[in-house]
């Protein structure tokens, strides 16, 4: 117990009282200031604002009759106030119109009030009080209106008061130091009074009960202190009274004890011995005689070790004592097993018990109490059952399964067989002990339950269940059976562990709902928690989200990288979406780059849930924006997502569908940009993709058709021409090629179209060599990069051109400025393969795209098209002019050809003439037209 703290009451009790008294006295008195000074303060705040409303009227009325004198007399009459310091009438703009002082007007009305400064000119449309370090400043705008011409104009001006709170607040603070001066006089004459009644009451009857008690603590349990009255003292007085003649009556009692105590140790039917701390033996029963063959006479006062010999009976050698172990260590010592005692005749005894230490009050050791008893015959039993034992000991050892022996409680009464790693505890710890104590609830509740059961219906019982264990976690199957023992019923529990079968459930289970390579729940999975999100959803009327996601370019990661840099970026990229997300939400993988998010219980109003979506939209682009090191490659990954909503009127195969029509949109609109899904976007995916499948069709049966846009010279001669491609659908009619043509590159289909209008065009400009004038130089045929880099591409070429004996060099290849930073060294190869054969090459929509000059000079190139979008505005831009005299300035350097597309005036086609361009393509020399038109045409030199 933690010591009392002692102080001498007659000098701190008084100083406490006056300390406590003069605190309360300093509260009362700052309450009172404090209460003053905000009385006074809400009382000025009140003033302020009845003289600005009161004022503000007659001002009006003054303005509107322009009678100036009037609002002279009104601030007058308000500035015989002492409290007001300045009372000033402004304009709009607070030039001082009127004031208490004659010299402030015309002046700024931030000389006169600095602290007019802190109030914005818009915000003075009502009254309005500041409160500043001095003071408190009304402002109150007063609108009045005058006539002019017949016209009613409407002016504002505003009164500003500046009230001095300095002089008040000061009476104040006056008038309570002068209360608190005579609170403190007062309250000195009360101390001095409360000084001497604790003396009298407290200090004198403390002096004599200190006298009192010292006689005590002498001895003198008869001493006797008169007190008057009931107070503490005198109950005090009255307790050490009592104390007194308890502690005399328990030396009587004490004495009587001693003397029973005697008695009962001979009656007791173990042997029993006493020895002080120096292990001379004190005291000893008859039977502690009988089996020592000392008397108490003889015993008194001998050393134990010379009554007590004991030795150890398989070796025969002498025992530790038990006495001096308890002298050294203070605890109960057990006899250690096979003790044999030898008595003074020389007659052996096996015995058995222990031996403990006597402690007084304060924990000091007074001397050993050992009790034995004669065992002889239980230790010939306990042999032979020992050998039993160790056979038993052997069978259930060979056990390769733990077991259990448990009783109705769930005591743990033997374990069998089993390493010891699949045991929660040592067995030391276990036995003896409830299985409630040492296993979690989880595991402890249903295991009780089954040997409940067990125990009613007399049936073996089985259950599954975990334990975390020194191997890890393992998974058992517990097998029960019912024993009938002397003590009661129990049950044999048998844990087979089953860890392998579990784990090899679980990677089967896995397998099943996860993505093997990301860890996030897959396709199947997705499905399926969707559905559940969508019926929660329905019932609680709550919205969701589904967030389809597309990496932009990732093939370009697995073609420059390999796949292997691939799959670490998903990798990457899944553990990004694990941290941004809710633990109620999922990221799952869908297959390959594209991942769904499933968010859910974004709340019942629709808009909160759409813009809930979209901020994790954006957190998942700037997340992904962040470069991620993939062994030394630094890859930047944008993000295309479609975002729909539920619940709807679509199932989750249909979300599903609608989030992926609304990423695909996401990409159509410039790529990683998130998109929601609208009914208009889902019109669009359904008519995209019935062109996907006429397309195929339109590709078997031969709908589509070839159209040529001729290429003129200076002298408007026409020296060749585009090849372009038009459907020709059977009920849509003519179809343009921007219909079509990005939907065949997003389906696959760009590559055969591309054959188609090569093989095509090759067989039939072969047909038309006999015919063809002498200006005509090639045709010009757009290669796009899925053909070019095709395998067997160049070997396909050459047998179209086989086949139809044309010679390549009337062909001019159009590659755009994206095959040329691609793949640009595979790009090159084949470029050098088809120059070989004699075929032209042309960059087309040359300033659009992010060509390199060095790819440029590298490059066996022969001309370039100046984009239409740059022609466009000529002459009059001069941006654009400036780029197209660049460029065919830069291609006579390199020693290109220049062709400009989209000429479709006279003025454009003068400037391009002006500036050394010679070849020209565009509406304003002819449109496109069909095959058979353009050279019927160029044969009759029309253009």
């Amino acid at each position: 117990m933690k010591p009392l703290s002692s102080a001498r009451l007659k000098t701190w009790l008084p100083l406490f009282f006056s300390i406590s008294f003069l605190l309360i006295i300093c509260m009362i008195l700052a309450l009172e200031l404090v209460q003053g000074l905000n009385h006074y303060h809400e009382h000025a705040q009140h003033k302020m604002e009845q003289l600005s409303i009161q004022n503000a009227l007659p001002i009006r009325r003054a303005l509107e009759n322009q009678q100036p004198k009037d609002i002279q007399v009104i601030i007058g009459s308000l500035s015989l106030q002492d409290e007001l310091d300045a009372i000033v009438l402004t304009d709009e703009k607070r030039q001082i119109l009127f004031s208490n002082r004659y010299a402030w007007r015309g002046k700024p009305l931030q000389q006169i009030i600095p602290e007019s400064r802190q109030i914005e000119a818009s915000q003075v449309k009502k009254f309005q009080l500041l409160d500043t370090p001095t003071g408190l400043l009304s402002i109150q705008p007063i609108e009045y209106s005058l006539s002019s011409n017949g016209l009613r104009k409407t002016k504002q001006v505003r009164l500003w008061i500046y009230l001095n709170t300095q002089r008040g607040r000061s009476a104040i603070i006056r008038q309570s130091v002068n209360n608190a001066l005579w609170g403190l006089l007062f309250g000195s004459f009360i101390l001095a009074g409360m000084g001497w009644v604790l003396y009298r009451q407290i200090g004198i009857p403390l002096i004599q009960l200190t006298a009192f008690s010292h006689r005590l603590a002498g001895g003198d349990y008869h001493a006797r202190l008169s007190v008057n009255g009931n107070g503490e003292v005198a109950q005090l007085v009255d307790g050490l009274h009592q104390m007194a003649a308890n502690v005399n009556q328990a030396i009587e009692e004490l004495k009587s004890s001693e003397q029973r105590l005697s008695i009962t140790l001979d009656s007791i039917g173990d042997a029993v011995m006493v020895t002080d701390t120096l292990g001379l033996v004190i005291r000893l029963n008859v039977e502690a005689s009988k089996l020592t063959g000392w008397s108490q006479e003889e015993a008194q006062g001998r050393p134990v070790i010379e009554i007590f010999r004991i030795i150890n009976a398989e070796t025969r050698e002498p025992a530790e004592h038990p006495v001096g172990r308890v002298l050294r260590e203070g605890q109960v010592v057990g006899l250690a097993n096979h003790t044999t005692l030898i008595s003074k005749s020389g007659q052996e005894y096996q015995i058995a018990d222990s031996a403990a230490p006597i402690q007084g009050e304060g924990g000091e050791t007074l001397g050993v109490i050992m009790v034995f008893q004669d065992v002889t015959e239980r230790y010939l039993m306990q042999s032979e059952l020992s050998d039993t034992l160790n056979r038993l000991q052997a069978l259930t050892n060979s056990l390769p399964d733990p077991c259990f022996v448990l009783s109705d409680q769930g005591v743990y009464l033997d374990i069998l067989g089993g390493p010891e790693e699949l045991l929660a505890k040592n067995r030391e710890q276990l036995l003896g002990r409830k299985l409630t104590e040492i296993l979690p609830p989880e595991s402890a509740n249903p295991i009780m339950e089954t040997l409940q059961k067990t125990l009613t219906t007399g049936q073996p019982q089985r259950l599954e269940y975990s334990l975390q264990v020194p191997a890890g976690k393992i998974h058992f199957e517990g097998n029960t059976t019912k024993l009938n023992r002397e003590d009661g019923a129990a049950v044999i529990w048998q844990a087979r562990d089953i860890t392998r079968r579990k784990r090899a459930e679980e990677d089967i289970n896995r397998l099943a709902k996860y993505d093997t390579l990301t860890g996030l729940p897959n396709r199947r999975q997705l499905e399926h928690r969707l559905e559940q999100a969508l019926a929660r959803c329905q019932r609680n009327d709550n919205h969701g989200a589904l967030l389809f996601i597309d990496l932009d370019h990732f093939k370009n990661v697995n073609d420059s990288l390999g796949h292997l840099h691939g799959d670490q970026l998903l990798i990457r990229i899944a553990d990004r979406f694990r941290k941004l997300i809710r633990t109620e939400d999922i990221a799952a993988r869908f297959g390959g780059d594209e991942f769904v998010l499933l968010l859910e219980d974004l709340g019942q109003d629709l808009v909160v849930a759409s813009q809930h979506a979209e901020s994790v939209a954006v957190k998942l682009r700037d997340a992904c924006a962040t470069p991620i090191d993939l062994t030394g490659h630094r890859v930047e990954v944008e993000l295309s997502i479609g975002i729909v909503l539920f619940p709807d009127d679509a199932n989750s195969e249909e979300l599903i569908k609608r989030a992926d029509i609304a990423m695909y949109r996401a990409k159509e609109t410039g790529r990683n940009r998130a998109c929601f899904f609208s009914k208009e976007l889902q019109h669009i995916a359904e008519e995209r993709l019935d062109i996907q499948r006429a397309l195929r069709h339109a590709l078997q049966e031969d709908e589509l058709r070839l159209f040529v846009q001729p290429q003129v010279n200076v002298q408007g001669q026409w020296i060749g021409g585009e090849v372009l491609v038009r459907w020709q659908h059977p009920e849509r009619g003519l179809i343009q090629p921007n219909a079509f043509i990005p939907i065949a590159e997003e389906c696959g289909l760009i590559s055969s179209l591309d054959s188609w209008v090569f093989s095509h065009a090759i067989n039939k400009l072969a047909k038309q060599n006999a015919i063809l004038p002498e200006s005509f130089s090639r045709l010009s045929l757009n290669l796009t990069e899925p053909l070019m880099m095709r395998n067997g591409f160049i070997e396909e070429l050459k047998s179209w051109l086989s086949q139809a004996v044309l010679e390549p060099r009337q062909l001019e290849f159009e590659i755009t400025e994206r095959v040329l930073v691609g793949d640009h060294a595979q790009a090159a190869a084949v470029i050098d393969d088809l120059r070989d054969l004699g075929i032209r090459f042309s960059v087309d929509d040359f300033g659009t795209g992010c060509s390199s000059l060095r790819y440029l000079q590298r490059l066996p190139l022969d001309a370039l098209k100046i984009d239409k979008s740059f022609v466009d505005r000529l002459p009059g831009h001069t941006g654009d002019a400036s780029i197209v005299e660049t460029i065919i300035d830069m291609a006579g350097h390199l020693s290109l050809e220049v062709i400009a597309e989209g000429v479709e005036t006279k003025l454009q086609l003068d400037f391009l003439i002006a500036r050394g361009c010679k070849q020209f393509q565009g509406y304003l020399f002819a449109r496109p037209m069909p095959w058979d038109e353009f050279f019927e045409k160029i044969t009759k030199n029309a253009p």
